[in-house]
């Protein structure tokens, strides 16, 4: 038995067994805060999931700027923020990102973090993406 259907019969005891007067007002005390929660929730949610996208593509496209034959790991980074400059220009969905570009011989490391927007005062949750790569190298024909 939930707490409303026990909160309905206690008022039903109070009141006259058939005036449900002023019950929608209970129930909109609990049902509404509930449902606000659960917007912001959602809403929150979004944000993560899209910062995390922006993150997760800028380390794929600095990674594939970084692993050609003969690149540096600068041209990878300076295409990582180039790409979040074009998608996310004023940096609103992820804040301060820093891109870090390790390129040995064999693989490229990306790794991108950045703040993600909070509806929560004082609390900037953040988000790190790590790419790995190969990287291309060049064989001679025969």
């Amino acid at each position: 038995m939930g707490i409303i259907s026990r909160l309905r019969r206690r008022v039903r005891e109070v009141h006259a067994p058939d005036d449900d007067s002023g019950f929608a007002t209970v129930e909109a005390i609990f049902a509404v805060p509930v449902m606000v929660l659960v917007i912001w929730a959602a809403v929150q949610v979004g944000l993560w999931w899209y910062g995390r996208q922006l993150a997760e593509t800028s380390a794929q496209e600095a990674a594939r700027a970084a692993r050609v034959y003969a690149a540096s790991a600068a041209a990878g980074q300076a295409e990582g923020y180039s790409y979040l400059g074009k998608v996310d220009g004023t940096g609103t969905a992820l804040h301060n990102p820093s891109i870090r570009v390790t390129r040995g011989a064999q693989t490229v490391t990306v790794t991108v973090k950045g703040e993600i927007v909070s509806l929560v005062p004082w609390v900037s949750p953040t988000v790190t993406i790590t790419v790995t790569s190969p990287v291309e190298t060049y064989v001679p024909a025969g």
